[in-house]
């Protein structure tokens, strides 16, 4: 369908054209006793020649019009023939991709421009025949104004393919790493880059989006002041909190694979161009709607048929670089890491997405997170229910891997080229012990929260951009959450150990007393970063103000037993629970006594 929409593109308004200046010519033979064929073979020159004989000279201009279309007609033909022979021909090679698209596609969409300017032009010159032919007068100064719109457009497609082929400079939001400062990082990825027989990367970036990607392109980051050129990986700091170290070994082999063989070439000069006419083609499908200008369409036909051409080759090829750069990952690693690599990530970029949509409402409310990492670690953690697992494993086997730059195969597609059995894969046993015993891989890196809690202020600004921070005022019930949240906190942290089975057993008890109003992401942040806790002693001291006697008592009740999740009490755990025993004694008895509420006694040492 698209070879016959360009096949129209090429020869309607030629064809309309000659039709209209052939029959005035009929017309004006006819004025004079002939027929058009007569008029044919007396003025037509005997030879290739722009001019029809000089006894004929009243015709010319028409006859110049008619060549025009036939030219116009042959150079669309003669377009839409080569781009189907390079399909042919190129297959899904990438090399012959990688050198003869480009060049291609530059001279296509050049001769696109040439195109529009002279369908323009016949419009505009076929006007004015009929005008003149059937009106008597012509209004030249509107033709004129017509055909410098075309050449406006022609001009606007030859500078937007300039622009096209101009390398690609992308943004990503991200921190070029420091050997100096994550070292460890530095000798893994060198390891991984001679277990693959690909070069080390010119830069690396650390960022908090849910993937891992490769490229050529220039790219900009919000905390380097110049250019990144070269190679380019980037590192996703959330997933590596949940990957293992032979996981992300695995994943950084594959994308390391990009940046050998052939597909350094694909990577730099097919991909790049291939993708700009998919965004261009995607943006003219979007404003059609209310684009409405006819002039253009030849071009828009054009266009979705050059990609058209090229698509079955450029999936064949991605699909094959791709399983590629698969073979080559798992090298670095096993099959099995690289699988498991896939799966997980397909899953958590599931849950990132909901990361975003809590860190907007939580912004909105005026509440800031230290470390969005983190907070995403905690999210797998503590609100994942195991047994949902296996099901979102096989669900996710079906989806792709995000990549800015291509489609890649479905998991499924690429665990089975790996040799993985699914069934295996998928069982429960696996799962379990891939997403939650696995030691992930940050634990043997340097210095990566740093880089998180810095990547987390940066997203802060962006998401709020030039708007002032929300000053909400907090309510009584907020206060008094966020009080306790900090009192359990002080409970879970007091061994000097946050042991996820104290964290669990808080949690459980803080919302079957305050429902839907504990807020877990605040009391994982206390945890976490224990120096934003008020010291306990005021804590104390705020509690008699917030609690009556029957809250203490279910204050009292949900700290011992937070202090036995893990099976013992410790001594600063002790001391905690005697504190506020002590106060829930003293305020019985002022009840019982009718006295006013005491002060809290001084916080044990």
């Amino acid at each position: 369908m698209p070879a016959l929409r360009a096949i129209f593109a090429a020869l309607f308004i030629p064809a309309l054209g000659a039709a209209v200046v052939l029959y005035i010519l009929q017309q004006l033979a006819a004025g004079e006793g002939a027929t058009l064929g007569e008029i044919a073979s007396l003025c037509l020159p005997n030879g290739p020649s722009l001019n029809v004989a000089p006894v004929c000279a009243n015709i010319q201009n028409h006859y110049t019009l008619l060549l025009a279309c036939a030219g116009a007609a042959a150079a669309g033909l003669a377009l839409i023939l080569a781009f189907s022979l390079a399909s042919v021909v190129t297959g899904s090679n990438r090399v012959l991709l990688s050198f003869v698209f480009p060049a291609l596609s530059f001279l296509g969409l050049v001769l696109v421009a040439l195109l529009v300017i002279a369908q323009v032009a016949i419009i505009a010159a076929t006007a004015y025949f009929a005008e003149a032919h059937w009106l008597g007068q012509v209004h030249v100064s509107i033709l004129l104004g017509f055909a410098a719109l075309g050449a406006l457009l022609g001009l606007g497609i030859l500078w937007r393919t300039i622009r096209m082929f101009r390398p690609a400079v992308g943004a990503v939001i991200g921190v070029p790493f420091s050997p100096i400062e994550q070292p460890r990082l530095a000798l893994l990825v060198q390891q991984i880059a001679k277990a693959t027989n690909a070069r080390m990367p010119d830069n690396i970036v650390l960022g908090l989006d849910p993937n891992f990607f490769a490229t050529t392109a220039p790219m900009h980051t919000p905390t380097s002041r110049r250019l990144l050129r070269g190679q380019t990986l980037y590192l996703s700091l959330p997933l590596m909190r949940v990957l293992s170290l032979d996981e992300v070994r695995a994943v950084v082999g594959h994308e390391l694979a990009h940046f050998s063989g052939a597909d350094t070439i694909y990577s730099k000069n097919f991909a790049p161009i291939y993708r700009g006419l998919e965004e261009a083609a995607q943006a003219a499908d979007e404003h059609k709607q209310y684009d409405k200008n006819p002039l253009l369409m030849p071009a828009r036909l054009f266009l979705r048929f050059m990609l058209d051409c090229f698509a079955r080759n450029a999936a064949k090829s991605s699909r094959a670089r791709e399983l590629r750069a698969d073979q080559i990952g798992s090298g670095a690693s096993t099959s099995a890491d690289l699988g498991y690599a896939l799966i997980k990530t397909g899953i958590l970029s599931m849950l990132w997405h909901r990361e975003m949509e809590d860190t907007l409402n939580d912004i909105s409310r005026g509440k800031f997170r230290r470390n969005m990492s983190a907070s995403f670690e905690d999210k797998l953690r503590y609100d994942v229910d195991p047994e949902k697992l296996p099901p979102l494993v096989s669900f996710s086997l079906g989806d792709h891997t995000p990549h800015p730059t291509d489609t890649h195969p479905e998991t499924k597609e690429r665990l089975n080229a790996l040799g993985l059995n699914l069934v295996d894969v998928t069982s429960e046993a696996r799962v379990m012990e891939r997403f939650f015993a696995a030691k992930p891989a940050t634990m043997t890196l340097d210095n990566m929260e740093g880089v998180e809690e810095a990547l987390t202020q940066i997203y802060h600004q962006i998401i709020i951009g030039p708007r002032n921070v929300p000053q909400a005022e907090r309510t009584t019930d907020e206060v008094f959450v966020s009080f306790l949240s900090a009192y359990l906190a002080h409970m879970v942290t007091a061994d000097g150990v946050l042991d996820e089975r104290e964290v669990e057993v808080a949690e459980r008890e803080a919302i079957s007393h305050l429902g839907g109003g504990f807020d877990a992401r605040e009391f994982r942040e206390f945890c976490r970063n224990t120096d934003q806790l008020a010291p306990l002693s005021k804590l104390t001291e705020w509690s008699t103000k917030f609690l009556t006697p029957q809250g203490f008592e279910m204050l009292l009740d949900m700290l011992e037993k937070i202090a036995t999740a893990d099976g013992e009490l410790h001594e600063r755990e002790r001391k905690i629970l005697d504190n506020v025993r002590a106060i829930y004694e003293e305020l019985k008895a002022a009840e019982a006594a009718g006295a006013v509420t005491p002060q809290a006694p001084a916080r044990p040492r």
